[in-house]
């Protein structure tokens, strides 16, 4: 048996440093207001505490999902981000609602404030 967890995940000039909770079955997620986004797994009884079956899935709480293209083109002023786009080789960053910016993956799922 497993049991499903959420972590809550935050910009790093927070003082929460891991939020994570147990499900317990509910469907029903109450997000703190710091936050950015989440995401799910799983720690199968059995297995070391340390270990778990990730949800390769986040989902983010944003404004928007922007190309490279789109950063240059709009934010030309963000040298940092489009430096750190170009040597990590991301196709797109996601803008969240705290103002920063994240990798955003083909698994990721963003989640528009108000829908």
């Amino acid at each position: 048996m497993s049991r499903e967890y959420i972590e809550f995940l935050y910009p790093e000039a927070s003082f929460r440093v891991l939020d994570i909770r147990e499900m317990n079955g509910s469907t029903g997620i109450e997000m703190p207001e710091d936050c950015y986004g989440f995401r799910f797994f799983k720690i199968s009884s059995g297995l070391l505490p340390d270990v778990q079956e990730s949800n390769t899935t986040t989902y983010y709480l944003g404004k928007e999902v922007m190309t490279l293209e789109d950063v240059e083109r709009e934010m030309p002023q963000e040298k940092d981000l489009i430096k750190k786009m170009k040597e990590n080789k991301w196709d797109k960053v996601v803008k969240t609602r705290c103002g920063d910016f994240h990798h955003f993956t083909i698994d990721d799922r963003l989640l528009k404030e108000g829908e």
